[in-house]
């Protein structure tokens, strides 16, 4: 509660249980006046505060609580700034436009990511764009906001420099505070520009192979992967991630595989000479396997009937891939209810699976 919940008071000190209570009591029926009174709909004061006082106790007794989220940002000035999503914990986005809105669903996913929203993402936009080489920089320079948008503004540009065959120019992290420095609103300590610096880096090496060619779905995956490495490498911003893929996509289901990284580590057991040694465990460190992606769980969008007998080997020895029923998800409300169809424009889910979304949908959970 003290590391992840309770907000920094003035005087340094950090909020108990009670403080928690009365700042998310308070923000609740903050916004619910403000949103009453633009909409002209009488409200009483009195009535308002009866209301709350049982809200506040019941919370306080854990009678209920808003989701992690709610009990961490509720009541902050954040919520005003830069309004609900960082009261939210989960969303989904879909890769199917990405042949005419190429950095949209990985930019949207990198905005939530850094308000703490962990996020699905699929591959159907895999084969739909060829991507092309970024032409030669003719000396402009971005200089990189030191904001959670200027962030995501360097991960669009270099996105559509290989959507739009542009120039990527070349970036200035002088104004990105430096590592260690309080983030007033947000909380926790700012990481420094050093992770956007490497998630540049890793961009440009996965979609330079990718060049002249229809973007592949592991590609796709490891895009959202380095991004959700950088995001998490911010300290205090934490992400989840969960990436669907075909059950006919066999790239897709081996991204964990670990069979290249094994060979390695029984060569690097074999060698002796030091400094071919060094070399190698750095290679082994840098595998794309070791390096981001661990941060998603992969699952793939089964149908009934489907022959699971493939994937056994690989869920024996790394855990993935997992399965959805999207058909069932969006035919069915409750399992155990007739068939009703009310998310029939469901897409996806949220990375814990409990919560079907649909394209850019976000949750939360009470």
């Amino acid at each position: 509660f003290k590391r992840t919940y309770a907000r920094e008071l003035p005087g340094g000190v950090l909020e108990n249980w009670f403080d928690v209570c009365v700042r998310v009591v308070e923000g609740v029926f903050t916004i619910q006046k403000h949103h009453v009174k633009k909409l002209h709909i009488p409200w009483d004061d009195r009535k308002a505060q009866r209301t709350a006082q049982i809200m506040f106790e019941r919370m306080f007794e854990m009678k209920w609580l808003p989701p992690g989220r709610g009990l961490w940002a509720m009541g902050t000035s954040m919520i005003e700034e830069k309004g609900s999503a960082p009261l939210n914990n989960c969303g989904f986005t879909s890769t199917k436009n990405i042949s005419t809105d190429f950095s949209g669903p990985f930019c949207w996913l990198m905005d939530f990511s850094m308000l703490g929203v962990g996020c699905g993402g699929d591959c159907k936009g895999a084969g739909t764009i060829t991507l092309k080489q970024p032409v030669e920089n003719n000396g402009v320079t971005f200089v990189v906001p030191d904001s959670r948008e200027g962030w995501v503004e360097t991960v669009r540009i270099v996105l559509d420099a290989y959507a739009k065959g542009k120039s990527i120019p070349e970036f200035d992290y002088s104004e990105v505070r430096p590592k260690g420095s309080p983030i007033l609103g947000f909380g926790g300590t700012a990481s420094g520009a050093q992770p956007l610096i490497e998630l540049v880096e890793d961009l440009q090496k996965i979609l330079d192979k990718e060049v002249g060619k229809p973007i592949s779905s592991t590609a796709i995956v490891d895009v959202f992967n380095v991004i959700g490495r950088a995001v998490v490498a911010g300290g205090i911003r934490r992400t989840a991630e969960i990436m669907f893929g075909d059950p006919s996509d066999t790239d897709f289901a081996r991204l964990k595989d670990r069979d290249e990284i094994n060979c390695m580590e029984d060569r690097l057991k074999k060698l002796k000479n030091s400094s071919d040694a060094l070399k190698l465990q750095e290679e082994i460190k840098n595998h794309p396997v070791n390096k981001y992606r661990w941060a998603s769980n992969n699952s793939l969008m089964a149908t009934i009937g489907m022959d699971y007998s493939k994937f056994v080997d690989s869920i024996s020895t790394t855990g993935e891939p997992g399965f959805i029923w999207l058909d069932n998800m969006k035919k069915f409300g409750r399992l155990n209810d007739a068939a009703n169809w009310k998310d029939a424009a469901a897409e996806g889910c949220n990375p814990c699976g409990e919560q079907t979304l649909e394209d850019r949908e976000i949750c939360n959970l009470v």
